[in-house]
């Protein structure tokens, strides 16, 4: 959530935050760190006021956290942020990561499969057709042929998740666990 002010409940204390619909509806200001609001006969300190059009009050359950749906954490680092967010929030140990962007880009990635597979067989008739060209072509479409793939490789790794590529691609320590990464991040799982 995008906090206008403050930051989320915490689990000490009576603590809540609040929509800023709820906020200006109730005080007609976002400035209101540190009041209270009664909910059930307990009253609970504001501690922040999160952007929402709905009127809604976030405050911590008596068993504790199970799930949070966290939205704009970084492409690159998005297990980091969500363990920052539990330390500062006090909602213990992450147990398990669900990561949207990733499942949506995979879902993208198979439904451009049969465009792909397009792509592949108008690549081979190409290279059959300039392999068929006579000496001084065949060598100026292979250069432009090539250029166009150097053109085109900057295009494709920045569809690709920012945990995927490297930072130095001779960094032959990143190799290795490369596929712990990727299953953790496909399946969630913190080690």
């Amino acid at each position: 959530m995008e906090y206008l002010q403050g930051t989320a409940p915490g689990v000490v204390g009576q603590q809540c935050a609040i929509s800023s619909t709820l906020a200006w509806t109730l005080f007609g200001s976002y400035d209101i760190m540190g009041l209270t609001v009664a909910l059930d006969r307990t009253e609970y300190f504001i501690s922040g006021v999160f952007k929402s059009k709905s009127k809604t009050l976030l405050y911590p359950a008596q068993s504790g956290f199970t799930h949070a749906a966290l939205r704009g954490l970084s492409p690159d680092t998005p297990k980091t942020d969500a363990e920052q967010w539990a330390a500062a929030t006090g909602a213990g140990k992450i147990t398990a990561i669900t990561y949207g962007p990733q499942k949506a880009w995979l879902a993208q990635a198979a439904c451009a499969l049969p465009a792909l597979i397009i792509g592949l067989a108008l690549v081979v008739l190409l290279l059959r057709f300039i392999c068929a060209l006579p000496g001084v072509l065949h060598g100026a479409a292979l250069f432009a042929l090539a250029l166009a793939f150097a053109w085109a490789v900057p295009h494709f790794l920045q569809t690709l998740p920012g945990w995927l590529i490297p930072g130095r691609w001779s960094d032959f320590s990143f190799w290795p666990t490369l596929w712990t990464k990727i299953m953790d991040t496909c399946n969630g799982n913190m080690k």
